[in-house]
């Protein structure tokens, strides 16, 4: 992966940050958003505290830590998915076909969904800022998530968050991406994304890209949001890098300056 140095446009400082590429002025930053037409969205650790960790915590906590089934899943998947973000959803993928499909599956999901649903949990569970950043985008904008969480949970927080569409147990995003621009785009959109892994945010810019460069195509242009625990870590190839408190982005986008 490589970095490159992007102009900060609100420091680094109790979590709240926002990079921009160098050629971005603020003055622009609300027009940017404001153009586009369609938003794609990411869920875990992007929007929120992974759903998909919470269930295995749950799972485990309520007793599944005894479950040899589980103590299987946990040594030779969950383990080693700590530090890396695609052997994470390998693992869940691993544990939704073990403990969420079938039968007895179709019951614990209900029970997650239950859970979920309790107390405002998904409320609880969005990071500072979220809903604000999507109450900003305009209003006629159609939003979905592309996610590797499973159905019940998408539609959860895509309900809460009025995201329109929550499209669930995606493996590959950007060729999921890639079927829903050929498919169901109108020529013409602008894209925005917001993603916080590194390698599937560049696969879909990537896949925008190509679009972008045909003559009749269906995606005029691309911004890009890049999610990230580090503030001084900023990939090659996005518009922004911001922490996961998504109000330094929000008051930008309404004109704010940072000053």
């Amino acid at each position: 992966m490589k970095y490159c140095k992007m102009k900060a446009l609100i420091e680094s400082k109790d979590g709240r940050w926002v990079y921009g590429r160098d050629d971005l002025d603020e003055g622009v930053i609300p027009i940017l958003f404001n153009s586009r037409d369609v938003g794609i969205f990411d869920l875990d650790d992007c929007d929120a505290v992974s759903p998909a960790k919470r269930i295995v915590y749950e799972h485990a906590r309520s007793g599944g830590i005894f479950n040899p089934k589980f103590i299987y899943w946990a040594s030779f998947y969950g383990l080693g998915a700590k530090s890396d973000k695609r052997k994470e959803g390998e693992a869940f993928r691993k544990y939704v076909q073990l403990f969420l499909d079938g039968k007895n599956g179709g019951r614990r999901l209900r029970r997650i969904y239950n859970r979920f649903k309790e107390k405002d949990a998904v409320g609880k569970m969005v990071f500072p800022g979220v809903q604000e950043f999507y109450d900003s985008l305009p209003v006629d904008m159609t939003k979905f998530y592309l996610t590797r969480s499973v159905g019940v949970i998408g539609e959860l927080f895509a309900e809460h968050l009025g995201v329109n569409y929550a499209y669930s147990n995606i493996v590959d995003k950007a060729e999921a991406l890639k079927k829903y621009v050929e498919n169901d785009a109108i020529f013409g959109r602008h894209f925005l994304f917001k993603e916080d892994f590194e390698n599937d945010a560049l696969q879909m810019i990537d896949v925008l890209n190509s679009f972008c460069d045909k003559k009749s195509s269906r995606v005029e242009s691309c911004l890009s949001v890049l999610v990230s625990d580090k503030p001084d870590k900023c990939p090659e190839g996005f518009d922004f890098v911001i922490s996961k408190d998504h109000n330094g982005l929000v008051g930008l986008m309404k004109g704010a300056l940072s000053g």
